[in-house]
């Protein structure tokens, strides 16, 4: 290390030493602002505006001449909080989820890497795997997908039932549609949920759980491609697919996110609240996969069965992809950050 890496290191210490006690009150102040256990004094709401200036004033001496990185990124994450609690205005729950999903939401996914990769990538491999299994023994289907689930649909069919449960007539009554529509709803988010909550397993159980779901479709595309019906198949899956399946892995990356902050938590903090904080954040990406499963379950309720021709369900899982990219890279960038903090 060279002399000018000590001179900053020295200079990070002493500015943290002379300034860390006011981040770790407006930390205390802010946790106990969420705590309904706990009522804020007089002294203490007056106490918050000031200690939230003090530390835009320590983000803003970090930023030009502290080379420390993560101290940086935690004052600005301190600053954002503080803002939001001392001077955001109280939105109504339809407001709050309008915010959500308009803003919060996509910049939530941007700021997912490695996570987000991590949660597809277990997906496809136990697609991959699943697809190679069955294919290699037909017998091993009923191991990875249950009979209520697979519904008939399995290698023991005959090609003329597995073709009907695909291209079923679509003047199938709405009203059974629509109850199999809120069955499918509740199913998926049920998978999201526990892929997301599993994180506080350290991310072992979300990764398993992610490999099984990629294995059961794995499985049902060997199941169809038996009956030279694989493309076929895939075609009626991605209609909802390509929206409901990146939905869980959303869901999954949340948990892994959730996993992260325990297994490597800044500083001093311990992995509970390390857990807590990220969960906070993570709560964002799990609404917004829940609003994604709500839709894939209408498309699969009812696009699905309602549209044919194998053409047009192409179509169709490849215009749900495109805006979805759209929605993930473009939606809430206009957005003003609060003064003092870091902005895209």
């Amino acid at each position: 290390m060279d002399q000018h890496d000590q001179a900053a290191d020295i200079h990070s210490a002493n500015f943290r030493r002379q300034r860390e006690a006011s981040w770790r009150r407006l930390e205390r102040l802010l946790n106990k602002v969420k705590d309904p256990l706990q009522p804020m004094s007089p002294s203490e709401l007056a106490e918050l505006p000031q200690l939230y200036r003090v530390t835009l004033s320590s983000l803003s001496v970090s930023r030009k001449y502290v080379l420390d990185r993560r101290l940086t990124e935690y004052l600005e994450a301190l600053a954002q909080r503080a803002y939001l609690e001392i001077y955001a205005p109280r939105e109504h729950l339809r407001g709050m989820l309008g915010r959500t999903i308009v803003h919060d939401f996509p910049r939530a996914i941007r700021g997912m890497g490695a996570e987000l990769i991590i949660a597809l990538m277990c997906l496809v491999i136990g697609a991959l795997a699943g697809r190679a299994i069955v294919l290699a023994n037909p017998d091993l289907f009923y191991g990875l997908v249950s009979e209520s689930m697979a519904n008939g649909r399995g290698p023991d069919a005959n090609r003329e039932e597995m073709m009907a449960s695909i291209y079923s007539s679509a003047a199938d009554p709405i009203k059974r549609l629509q109850e199999f529509a809120f069955y499918l709803a509740h199913n998926n988010t049920a998978v999201a949920l526990l892929a997301f909550g599993l994180g506080l397993a350290f991310g072992v159980p979300t990764i398993m759980l992610l490999l099984y779901n990629g294995a059961i479709l794995g499985a049902m595309i060997a199941a169809f491609e038996m009956h030279d019906l694989g493309v076929d198949f895939v075609a009626w899956l991605s209609i909802h697919g390509v929206t409901e399946l990146t939905a869980i892995a959303i869901a999954g990356a949340g948990g892994l996110k959730i996993a992260h902050g325990m297994l490597f938590p800044d500083g001093r903090e311990t992995r509970f609240a390390a857990a807590k904080r990220h969960g906070i954040d993570a709560g964002v990406v799990l609404i917004g996969a829940f609003f994604m499963l709500a839709i894939a379950a209408v498309l699969e309720a009812f696009a699905r069965q309602l549209i044919q021709p194998m053409e047009q369900r192409y179509a169709i899982a490849a215009l749900t992809a495109v805006l979805w990219l759209a929605y993930f890279s473009l939606a809430g960038r206009s957005r003003k950050a609060p003064r003092g903090t870091g902005s895209e």
